[in-house]
């Protein structure tokens, strides 16, 4: 497993902490060591699902390491090893309360046991991540347990505040090995499908890039902020996501392609391109119907301060399609090749660009990552959260 990142390591700090003080608590009869521990608990269940919920916390190690070794486990095995010495802490009340100590021990290895067999059959056959849910399991049954148990003496919320932090270590542990496609193209005005959600890229505004990320459900727009030198093609990783639910992106730059090899190139609404002193913007598509039908791409020309609008089409026949060029001074005859209307874009033939170094922007390059159990850990964090805020201050020993 790769070096831990400090969101990660804070969370094994805290957690061990949270672990030494119930062992003292327990030793000792002190009260306070019992708060320090109960405190440290939810402290360490934040910061580990902290490290899920924001990427902007995701360091290289995070972004490189294989799903099944992800440096973040870390924090979910230190989360549920807490929040287990914190159950087995509540053996004596349980046994006054009715509960046999093996009743307790066997709940712990029944929870595990089947914890560890669901993530198993979902593929998750790594041994950190089977770990990190067998733990959770381990002491998430037992906890459930001695909620029931400790009811009636009014004595169950340290076990609820046990359970929702076994419950973060689940949720953090299936969230860091989810699925992840990695550092895919995606054409600007296109639609890119991967892992069930699509993928858009809209377009550029002053260094922000619109990117929609959406399943029919569930929809992102985010415009991630791209370093200067990212934007000349230099390697970069921009995370964007919601906090609570949903994949992350991690955008990873802009490809400009050269289109100085080719006098065709694609234009998405708003693109445009410079020839031989000329800029060429594509504005939008229009068709007119009839006998035969004429579909028209307007273009922005602009040379010298003066702009004017050329409109090349296609004339579509019951023999086939028909380019109607339109010539443009100093470049050549501008030819609509294709049109790709459900994506917004159009092709074209300049024949200037045969001759001239002329950068088109080619693709968005984004990493997609999907946090299954995300939601969950979120419920546990606002279960302990309850659990403490409401728990009862015993007096100090």
């Amino acid at each position: 497993m790769s070096a831990l990142e400090p969101t990660t390591a804070g969370a094994v700090g805290v957690a061990a902490l949270a672990a030494i003080a119930r062992v003292a608590a327990d030793r000792f009869a002190a009260a306070r060591l019992t708060h320090v521990a109960e405190w440290s608990l939810l402290a360490a269940s934040a910061l580990a699902l902290a490290s899920v919920a924001l990427p902007q916390a995701w360091t290289a190690s995070v972004l490189h390491a294989p799903p099944l070794q992800d440096p973040r486990l870390g924090g979910s095995i230190a989360v549920a090893i807490a929040a287990l010495m914190a159950v087995l802490a509540l053996s004596p009340a349980l046994v006054a309360a009715g509960a046999g100590t093996v009743s307790v021990v066997s709940a712990s290895a029944i929870g595990g046991a089947i914890a560890a067999a669901m993530v198993a059959f979902l593929g998750l056959r790594g041994g950190l991540p089977v770990t990190a849910v067998a733990l959770g399991g381990a002491a998430l049954a037992p906890a459930l347990i001695a909620v029931v148990r400790l009811a009636r003496a009014g004595a169950w919320r340290p076990a609820l505040l046990a359970g929702g932090a076994a419950l973060v270590a689940v949720g953090t542990a299936l969230a860091c090995c989810g699925a992840r496609a990695g550092d895919m193209p995606v054409a600007k005005g296109a639609v890119a499908d991967t892992l069930g959600y699509m993928i858009a890229w809209r377009g550029s505004d002053d260094g922000a890039i619109e990117v929609d990320v959406t399943n029919g459900r569930w929809q992102l727009d985010a415009r991630p902020m791209l370093p200067v030198s990212s934007t000349s093609g230099a390697a970069a990783h921009v995370p964007f996501g919601k906090l609570f639910t949903g994949p992350v992106g991690i955008l990873h730059g802009i490809d400009s392609t050269a289109a100085a090899q080719h006098p065709l190139v694609w234009l998405a609404k708003g693109d445009s391109v410079s020839v031989a002193g000329a800029s060429l913007r594509f504005v939008r598509f229009r068709i007119e119907a009839g006998t035969p039908v004429h579909m028209y791409a307007d273009i922005a020309v602009s040379r010298g301060g003066a702009s004017s609008t050329i409109s090349p089409a296609v004339r579509a026949t019951s023999k086939g399609e028909e380019p109607i060029p339109v010539v443009v001074d100093g470049v050549g005859s501008i030819v609509v090749a294709g049109m790709d209307a459900d994506h917004g874009r159009v092709a074209l033939v300049i024949p200037g660009l045969a001759q001239e170094s002329v950068s088109v922007p080619a693709a968005a390059h984004v990493t997609l990552a999907l946090r299954p159990g995300l939601e969950a850990a979120w419920l546990g964090l606002a279960i302990g959260l309850l659990a403490l805020l409401r728990m009862p201050r015993s007096k100090p020993a």
